[in-house]
């Protein structure tokens, strides 16, 4: 209790203004405490943040691929420090996401460099599921526009198996699909694929005379329907195949005339045009059902033509997309 004295001056008794003072000691004390953390804890943050992530940016920026630059920033920081920074790098790496996958539907470059150097624009035409009677309509026009281009074959339509030779001879590359294309067989087990890769293998060497390492996989290597059969197998696939020295190619622009039989011109022109970068891989398709696809072919010469690319076959040093794979 506070009293007056006989001067008119407060005192306190039972020692109650002592303690308040303490308190009020103690508190200035942990602000000041807090304080001085802070002022110490942000610049060891940012120096944290520095030797973490700028010298993963400088190392995928030399690389030459920005994406895979900003995303290696998050890909590669410590476990333990990616975990203590919580939310902030959850949402920039959903953001990265997002971009990427902008970047796939627009037909930029997304998958690994291959050796051969280019200082052009290169855009590698492929077409999947041949040989076939479209086959021999596209290798006309191919011919005729003096273009390269890559088919990625099956042992389905075996009356025209000599179209891979004329193919060959005039300066196409041939690649394996598969010899049945039959999910449920190739994608049973590893043994089985790769039983089917080496028929497919088999009949081209036995066709044009030569052997060939280049590959796609059926529904290429982000798909989805081999997980039906057996699970992981993709994950496997893409590691094995490479072991055994091939190399697999899927795709950074797609013409979506797998989306359907006579998908219209217009839509397949504007959709295999739509590659941007410095190497595109466009997939389309060459089986009987792909009559618009032979239609949409010039179309789609032109408007790489008249931005400036130029055409070549795949070799296994060429750039070759890679998707992610989801099994």
């Amino acid at each position: 209790m506070k009293r007056i004295d006989g001067n008119g001056k407060r005192d306190c008794d039972t020692g109650i203004c002592r303690v308040r003072k303490m308190r009020r000691l103690r508190r200035r004390r942990r602000r000041l405490t807090l304080l001085i953390f802070l002022v110490l804890l942000i610049p060891a943050g940012v120096t944290v943040l520095y030797l973490n992530l700028f010298p993963v940016f400088l190392k995928n920026r030399a690389a030459g691929n920005e994406t895979a630059g900003r995303l290696g920033v998050i890909g590669n920081v410590r476990p333990g420090f990616r975990k203590k920074t919580g939310e902030f790098f959850k949402k920039q790496e959903d953001t990265l996401k997002e971009t990427e996958l902008t970047q796939v539907k627009a037909g930029k470059d997304t998958g690994i460099t291959g050796t051969e150097a280019r200082k052009e624009k290169v855009v590698y035409l492929t077409f999947d599921d041949g040989p076939s009677a479209n086959t021999e309509k596209v290798l006309d026009i191919l011919k005729k526009e003096n273009v390269k281009a890559t088919f990625f074959v099956t042992g389905n339509n075996p009356k025209y198996n000599h179209l891979m030779k004329r193919a060959k001879e005039e300066g196409h590359a041939i690649g394996l699909h598969t010899y049945t294309h039959d999910y449920s067989k190739v994608y049973s087990s590893e043994e089985a694929y790769f039983d089917d890769l080496q028929n497919i293998s088999d009949l081209v060497e036995k066709v044009t005379g030569e052997k060939t390492k280049i590959l796609r996989f059926p529904g290429g290597s982000s798909n989805l329907v081999s997980a039906k059969y057996t699970k992981g197998i993709m994950s496997s696939l893409t590691k094995r195949v490479k072991e055994k020295g091939y190399q697999y190619f899927d795709w950074n622009c797609d013409s979506t005339d797998a989306a359907g039989n006579n998908v219209p011109v217009e839509r397949l022109v504007k959709n295999a045009s739509s590659g941007q970068g410095e190497q595109i891989n466009v997939l389309m398709h060459d089986t009987d059902a792909k009559d618009t696809t032979v239609e949409a072919l010039p179309q789609i010469i032109k408007s790489y033509r008249s931005r400036g690319y130029v055409f070549q076959a795949l070799t296994e040093k060429s750039f070759a997309p890679r998707h992610k794979v989801n099994n």
